[in-house]
């Protein structure tokens, strides 16, 4: 009996739910219900539209799915965009690391300017006296001022063929693209510029990689009976065997190897310009990009002038009577050996007839 009144107060004890309470709740239940309808069938309709998108994809790989033609010309322009906009910017970046080595080139000529030119008692110390490269610091510059011409092609040449191919003394040097990180045991940039040069004319070959010299540029250089003067030769025809655009170089003189036994410390080609022709050389243009499209102005004068300035050095020490000692040629073989003539009368001879010829005006 008093188990039948717990079970009766604990029902009574559970609170009526309103009649308002029970309505809302089935009309949200309802909405609800709607709610799923819908939402089940938006969720058909994005299958049905994917599935058609996949057996579409299935049939038609992503390169053949047609492009509106303004979609096509917008993409062609965002390429090229980026292209040029990479360009620049490689191109920037290299402008910016030229001008740290430049700078660098001049702190390690200010370290020395101070101290002595020429070694005590050598044939310029005599001739000369005591002199710093700091003596040399006001002189003119001086530059070729000749005709230049830029060859591109075989085609190019031989609009100069007959004139290059009466030539008994030439200035040659080569150019290329400065490597602003270079690696030990890495080859550098290959040559991409050589210049020939006689007093009246300079001719700037532009290589292009993969592609043999022009003929008449391989004839010259393998003719014994044409100097071939340059400074510090033998690093360019090393660069040019590398860049396997050469088998044979005939008849070379080297300046450097003059300037350096008649007792110049630090020999390089400005240096010798300001001794020898009592000009002086701007090589700002040395450090720069030699594979541009395009030259600049600044660039050909440069290269010409590098290729006219050791032939006219040269021609200015024979006027010293111990450069005649010092003459000799070089040439190089297929074979990679390298045969030296000294016989310094011929030499002699050959060169002073040419300077008479051309009425180059004495040391001074």
């Amino acid at each position: 009996m008093l188990a039948a009144k717990c079970i009766s107060k604990r029902v009574w004890s559970v609170p009526l739910v309103p009649s308002s309470a029970a309505s809302f709740a089935t009309k949200r239940s309802a909405r609800t219900t709607n709610t799923n309808v819908s939402i089940s069938s938006a969720g058909q309709k994005q299958r049905q539209q994917l599935n058609r998108l996949r057996t579409l994809l299935s049939t038609k790989t992503p390169q053949h799915l047609p492009l509106p033609l303004t979609s096509v010309s917008n993409v062609n322009r965002l390429q090229a965009t980026a292209t040029i906009t990479s360009l620049d910017f490689d191109a920037a970046k290299r402008q910016k690391e030229f001008a740290r080595m430049r700078r660098q080139k001049e702190a390690r000529h200010a370290r020395v300017k101070h101290l002595p030119l020429f070694r005590e008692g050598s044939a310029l110390f005599r001739h000369l006296g005591m002199r710093t490269l700091g003596d040399y610091d006001n002189l003119p510059t001086t530059s070729f001022d000749g005709v230049i011409a830029v060859i591109y092609s075989e085609q190019d040449e031989q609009e100069h063929a007959e004139y290059l191919r009466e030539q008994k003394v030439v200035g040659v040097d080569t150019e290329a693209r400065p490597d602003v990180h270079p690696l030990k045991g890495r080859k550098g940039n290959p040559v991409c510029l050589i210049q020939v040069s006689t007093l009246e004319r300079a001719f700037l070959y532009r290589l292009q990689r993969g592609n043999p010299l022009p003929p008449v540029l391989q004839e010259l250089f393998a003719d014994p009976r044409v100097l071939k003067v340059g400074h510090s030769l033998s690093d360019d025809f090393r660069q040019l065997k590398a860049s396997n655009l050469v088998q044979a170089v005939n008849s070379t003189v080297d300046t450097l190897y003059i300037a350096h036994k008649l007792g110049c410390k630090r020999p390089g080609l400005k240096t010798a310009c300001q001794v020898f022709l009592g000009g002086s050389l701007d090589k700002e243009m040395q450090v720069s990009d030699w594979e541009a499209p395009v030259l600049s102005e600044a660039q050909i004068k440069y290269a010409a002038t590098d290729a006219w300035a050791p032939m006219r050095v040269l021609l200015a020490m024979i006027q010293l009577k111990d450069t005649k000692e010092l003459l000799r040629t070089k040439s190089y073989n297929s074979s990679a050996q390298m045969v030296v003539n000294e016989d310094h009368e011929v030499l002699f001879g050959k060169l002073l007839s040419f300077a008479l010829c051309h009425q180059v005006p004495t040391m001074e």
